[in-house]
């Protein structure tokens, strides 16, 4: 069986296979992207909820800070890296 797309009328049709192999591709492009854009925000939130709390180690955080100055807070003192510390690949 061939995997090629199928040609009718000057359109290209895709098999099965090859609808699968974008589908598939589709999903793994969108799990990565959402983990590279929404995975720092969601470090900033256990941050902001740590600070509320007695337990934080911080005791120079603000506790008034909003998401973005978090974000900035976080790659000022320990890198960009740290927004992904614990993403397991």
């Amino acid at each position: 069986m061939s995997a090629k797309p199928v040609s009718s009328g000057g359109k290209l049709r895709l098999t099965d296979s090859n609808k699968a192999l974008m589908e598939a591709t589709a999903a793994a492009v969108g799990g990565v992207v959402s983990t590279v854009l929404f995975y720092p925000l969601d470090t900033a939130k256990t941050r902001y909820q740590l600070s509320q709390k007695e337990v934080f180690i911080d005791k120079n955080a603000r506790t008034d800070a909003g998401t973005l100055s978090i974000l900035l807070s976080i790659v000022r003192r320990e890198g960009v890296w740290a927004l992904y510390r614990g993403v397991h690949l």
